[in-house]
């Protein structure tokens, strides 16, 4: 299947096999707090990352479990993700946000 590539110069977002969007090469900046988990309400948390050309991301991840897996600050990795819509809490903050960035994986690079 064709890549997709983005407008965007030095963007690097890719379709990749009809599912997932990827964000190559990005830098984990930052997270939201975690929030309270719950049963009844969608709890995420969101994840800033950078493109080396300066160009930065929201991206939200689902937080269902205490042990969830988040890469550290400053890793470099490429993301895959989809777009959606996100209701509930984002980090400790009340959240309805359509087409969000979705996180489905990390995929972490070796340090150079």
């Amino acid at each position: 299947m064709l890549a997709l590539m983005a407008a965007v110069q030095g963007c690097s977002v890719a379709r990749e096999g009809g599912s997932s969007l990827v964000l190559r090469d990005v830098v984990i900046s930052s997270y939201s707090d975690k929030p309270p988990l719950s049963g009844l309400l969608q709890t995420w948390i969101s994840v800033n990352v950078k493109e080396l050309s300066g160009i930065t991301h929201e991206l939200f991840i689902p937080y269902l479990r205490e042990d969830t897996y988040f890469p550290e600050v400053g890793t470099i990795c490429d993301i895959y993700y989809h777009y959606g819509d996100i209701r509930g809490l984002v980090g400790t903050k009340s959240a309805n946000i359509q087409n969000a960035k979705i996180v489905d994986k990390f995929a972490e690079k070796d340090p150079v």
